[in-house]
């Protein structure tokens, strides 16, 4: 799996690199990062897309019934469970201390930067999605953003960046370790492409929230490809 290895390389250079002032200082100037980011996320999402509907081995029927019920019961399971509410307490509380990062003892530094970098359900999404496809290119956008967050963030010690670098690549390798794991079995069962297909769809929205035009429950939103998956399963 070279693609939790690209994850961990890009991370830990840029971890390493934010120690350098002229460097951290200058990632907030960069007004093409955002932009180049959402365009690569929509044309990975079309990617996803187009990839789910080459694997569906269904019919057209159970895609779209799968991709829809997997949609709406991804948001009423994430009502139920709170799970958006959670994840966005989680993500504003560490926002709201990134200007303590310096004086903040170790353990609470790792745990803010885990947040920020973990958090993110379009990483479970690409994780997962490179296991089952066995193309890393999802994951190594997930990369340059933690990258650019890691270089964006304010000034803190060296060992909590790093220790989260790594606390960072075991959850994303896990996962990614989950869908190489069980694609024969997803394959068999006609799952693959309507995961990828409801997670293209979920990666669509990225640019709204990385432009911030709109607030997106993307967590809830995340649910929906394992939901579509478990449907798919069972709908023979």
């Amino acid at each position: 799996m070279p693609a939790i290895g690209v994850y961990l390389a890009v991370v830990l250079v840029c971890a390493v690199a934010a120690s350098w002032e002229r460097l951290r200082s200058a990632i907030p100037r960069q007004r093409w990062l955002v932009p180049s980011l959402a365009v690569t996320a929509v044309l990975l999402a079309v990617w996803q897309g187009v990839e789910g509907i080459r694997l569906n081995s269904g019919g057209g029927w159970r895609l779209a019934g799968c991709t829809i019920l997997g949609l709406l019961g991804a948001g009423l399971l994430g009502r139920v469970i709170r799970f958006q509410r959670w994840v966005n307490s989680e993500v504003q509380d560490a926002a709201g201390r990134l200007g303590q990062l310096a004086v903040l003892p170790i353990g609470s530094a790792l745990r803010l930067l885990l947040v920020l970098l973990v958090l993110n359900p379009a990483g479970w999404l690409a994780a997962v999605a490179s296991g089952l496809t066995d193309d890393g290119r999802l994951l190594v956008w997930k990369a340059v953003l933690d990258g650019v967050t890691l270089l964006g963030l304010p000034k803190g010690p060296r060992l909590p960046r790093v220790l989260t670098v790594l606390g960072s690549t075991t959850v994303h390798g896990l996962l990614l370790w989950a869908g190489a794991s069980g694609r024969v079995a997803m394959e068999s069962r006609g799952v693959v492409g309507v995961f990828l297909v409801v997670s293209g769809l979920v990666w669509l929205t990225l640019p709204l929230m990385l432009f911030r035009l709109r607030p997106v429950p993307l967590a809830n939103l995340a649910l929906a490809a394992g939901v579509a998956s478990v449907i798919a399963w069972f709908w023979r």
